[in-house]
Protein backbone atom coordinates (compact mmCIF):
# COMPACT_ATOMS: atom_id res chain seq x y z
CA UNK A 1 0.00 0.00 0.00
CA UNK A 2 1.24 3.39 -0.92
CA UNK A 3 2.39 6.09 2.31
CA UNK A 4 -0.48 8.50 2.87
CA UNK A 5 1.15 11.77 2.73
CA UNK A 6 4.86 9.87 2.68
CA UNK A 7 4.74 8.66 6.12
CA UNK A 8 4.65 5.00 7.30
CA UNK A 9 0.88 4.24 7.77
CA UNK A 10 0.45 1.83 10.71
CA UNK A 11 -0.02 -1.43 10.89
CA UNK A 12 -3.20 -0.99 12.60
CA UNK A 13 -4.33 1.42 9.86
CA UNK A 14 -3.49 -0.91 6.98
CA UNK A 15 -5.37 -3.74 8.90
CA UNK A 16 -8.57 -1.82 9.20
CA UNK A 17 -7.96 -1.01 5.29
CA UNK A 18 -7.72 -4.79 4.49
CA UNK A 19 -10.70 -5.54 6.62
CA UNK A 20 -12.95 -3.26 4.47
CA UNK A 21 -11.88 -4.01 1.47
CA UNK A 22 -12.59 -7.48 1.81
CA UNK A 23 -16.55 -6.35 2.31
CA UNK A 24 -18.42 -7.06 -0.55
CA UNK A 25 -18.71 -4.07 -3.38
CA UNK A 26 -22.02 -2.57 -4.69
CA UNK A 27 -21.97 -1.68 -8.38
CA UNK A 28 -21.32 1.95 -7.68
CA UNK A 29 -17.94 0.92 -5.54
CA UNK A 30 -19.09 1.47 -2.19
CA UNK A 31 -18.74 -1.48 0.74
CA UNK A 32 -21.42 -2.79 2.12
CA UNK A 33 -21.74 -4.76 5.39
CA UNK A 34 -19.76 -2.98 7.54
CA UNK A 35 -20.57 -3.87 10.82
CA UNK A 36 -21.02 -1.65 13.76
CA UNK A 37 -17.72 -3.10 15.27
CA UNK A 38 -15.57 -2.13 12.62
CA UNK A 39 -17.30 1.10 12.15
CA UNK A 40 -16.14 1.72 15.93
CA UNK A 41 -12.69 0.50 15.79
CA UNK A 42 -12.19 2.57 12.26
CA UNK A 43 -13.75 5.86 14.31
CA UNK A 44 -11.54 5.39 17.53
CA UNK A 45 -8.14 5.06 15.39
CA UNK A 46 -8.44 7.68 13.82
CA UNK A 47 -8.90 9.29 17.33
CA UNK A 48 -6.02 7.49 18.21
CA UNK A 49 -3.80 8.20 14.88
CA UNK A 50 -3.24 12.17 14.70
CA UNK A 51 -3.83 11.85 10.89
CA UNK A 52 -6.46 14.46 9.61
CA UNK A 53 -9.52 12.79 8.41
CA UNK A 54 -8.43 13.57 4.58
CA UNK A 55 -5.78 11.53 5.22
CA UNK A 56 -7.07 9.02 7.15
CA UNK A 57 -9.96 8.52 4.90
CA UNK A 58 -7.42 7.56 2.01
CA UNK A 59 -5.62 5.44 4.27
CA UNK A 60 -8.41 2.99 4.95
CA UNK A 61 -10.38 3.53 1.84
CA UNK A 62 -13.01 5.14 3.43
CA UNK A 63 -15.00 8.09 2.25
CA UNK A 64 -14.48 11.46 4.38
CA UNK A 65 -18.40 11.70 5.03
CA UNK A 66 -18.39 8.24 6.73
CA UNK A 67 -15.66 8.84 8.51
CA UNK A 68 -17.37 11.77 10.17
CA UNK A 69 -20.80 9.85 10.80
CA UNK A 70 -19.13 7.13 12.61
CA UNK A 71 -17.60 9.48 14.90
CA UNK A 72 -20.99 10.97 15.39
CA UNK A 73 -22.12 7.84 15.87
CA UNK A 74 -20.31 6.76 18.27
CA UNK A 75 -19.54 9.44 20.43
CA UNK A 76 -15.99 10.28 19.77
CA UNK A 77 -14.75 13.15 19.12
CA UNK A 78 -11.76 14.50 17.74
CA UNK A 79 -9.00 17.17 18.78
CA UNK A 80 -10.49 20.48 17.59
CA UNK A 81 -8.04 22.95 16.20
CA UNK A 82 -10.62 25.88 16.42
CA UNK A 83 -13.03 27.78 15.28
CA UNK A 84 -16.54 26.70 14.06
CA UNK A 85 -16.17 23.44 14.26
CA UNK A 86 -14.53 23.52 18.24
CA UNK A 87 -18.12 24.85 19.53
CA UNK A 88 -19.49 21.91 17.55
CA UNK A 89 -16.91 19.61 19.29
CA UNK A 90 -18.03 20.63 22.89
CA UNK A 91 -21.83 19.92 22.15
CA UNK A 92 -20.36 16.30 21.66
CA UNK A 93 -21.37 13.29 23.67
CA UNK A 94 -17.43 12.70 24.45
CA UNK A 95 -17.36 15.93 26.79
CA UNK A 96 -19.06 16.25 29.82
CA UNK A 97 -19.23 19.58 32.04
CA UNK A 98 -17.50 19.44 35.33
CA UNK A 99 -16.69 22.28 37.88
CA UNK A 100 -14.49 22.54 40.81
CA UNK A 101 -14.85 24.85 43.56
CA UNK A 102 -13.19 25.25 46.67
CA UNK A 103 -14.95 24.61 49.77
CA UNK A 104 -16.22 28.37 51.58
CA UNK A 105 -14.31 27.36 54.87
CA UNK A 106 -11.52 29.52 53.48
CA UNK A 107 -7.84 27.67 54.16
CA UNK A 108 -9.78 23.86 54.28
CA UNK A 109 -7.96 22.94 51.46
CA UNK A 110 -10.84 20.94 50.20
CA UNK A 111 -13.54 20.97 47.13
CA UNK A 112 -16.38 19.92 45.48
CA UNK A 113 -16.32 18.46 41.89
CA UNK A 114 -19.96 19.08 40.37
CA UNK A 115 -20.76 16.78 36.98
CA UNK A 116 -23.35 15.66 34.38
CA UNK A 117 -26.29 14.40 35.67
CA UNK A 118 -25.77 15.86 39.44
CA UNK A 119 -22.70 14.70 40.26
CA UNK A 120 -21.69 16.37 43.11
CA UNK A 121 -18.41 14.97 45.27
CA UNK A 122 -17.77 17.16 48.80
CA UNK A 123 -14.69 17.27 50.85
CA UNK A 124 -12.04 16.07 48.41
CA UNK A 125 -8.68 17.03 48.81
CA UNK A 126 -6.67 18.51 45.78
CA UNK A 127 -4.65 14.90 44.61
CA UNK A 128 -8.50 13.32 44.97
CA UNK A 129 -9.79 15.84 42.85
CA UNK A 130 -7.16 15.76 40.07
CA UNK A 131 -7.47 11.39 40.63
CA UNK A 132 -11.61 11.45 40.35
CA UNK A 133 -11.36 14.22 37.18
CA UNK A 134 -8.68 11.32 34.99
CA UNK A 135 -11.12 8.69 36.05
CA UNK A 136 -14.08 10.71 34.82
CA UNK A 137 -12.50 12.76 31.38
Amino acid sequence: MNAVNHRQVPAAITQLRAEIEALPQRRDGKRHGISDELKRRVAQELGRSGMRTGEFSSAVSVSVSALCKWQKQFGIARPVRGGRRKKEAMKSPGFKKMQVTEDKTEGSGRFTLEGPMGLRVSGLGMEEVARLWRALC
